[in-house]
């Protein structure tokens, strides 16, 4: 019996003591185990692949909003400085806005998301409780009385359900804050006659 994961290794090291395996055609039986690990590491690759596009696209949601809140509104920050507003009177005024909006979508996200994941939605154990696999023909099953099903309760840490949209509201201020400095550097008469754009 050879742990599984060592079947390459136990067959270099055959060959490698002994030359005569060579002309040997030498099939071991794993019980499904490499093409398990195989299917895993394509269920991995697909979940980091969709982790990174979901980031990409939260980035770009972010992106493109705050160009709309914060960039576009050169003039409206033109309006509100000659009307006698202070730069930093400005930067509240933009910066609450964003950030209001931002955190009343971080927490409508993670309330749905958590609501989600603890109904069987996105678990998929929603099958019928009275549903059974007949393993007749299942080789696994030789000598196994009762097969028992793995759970699948998937638990999330609350900090998770915290830290989450504390990191993006950091990056959306972070973001706001260089933005809003870079519209207050233009003087707001020549905003108002449109040569600073």
């Amino acid at each position: 019996m050879l742990p599984n994961g060592t079947i390459e290794s136990f067959d270099a090291a055959l060959r490698v003591a002994v030359p005569e395996t060579s002309e040997l055609t030498i099939t071991y039986d794993d019980n499904g185990y490499g093409d398990l690990m195989t299917s895993l590491n394509n269920a991995r690759m697909s979940a980091v692949l969709l982790f990174a596009g979901g980031l990409i696209a939260v980035v770009g949601i972010v992106v493109l909003l705050l160009y709309f809140f914060i960039v576009k509104q050169k003039k409206r920050t033109a309006i509100e400085r000659s009307l006698g507003m202070s730069k930093a009177q400005c930067r509240v005024s933009l910066m609450a806005g964003i950030l209001v909006l931002a955190l009343v979508a971080s927490v409508i996200g993670v309330g749905i998301g958590a609501v989600l994941l603890q109904s069987d939605v996105l678990t998929g154990t929603a099958q019928s409780e009275t549903e059974e696999i007949d393993t007749t023909f299942s080789i696994w099953a030789k000598g196994q009385t009762e097969v028992t099903e793995p759970e699948t309760d998937a638990t999330v840490p609350v900090a998770v359900y915290v830290f989450i949209p504390v990191c993006l509201l950091v990056f959306i201020f972070l973001l706001s804050l260089v933005l809003v400095n870079r519209n207050l550097k233009t003087e707001p008469i020549l905003l108002l006659s449109g040569k600073g754009e």
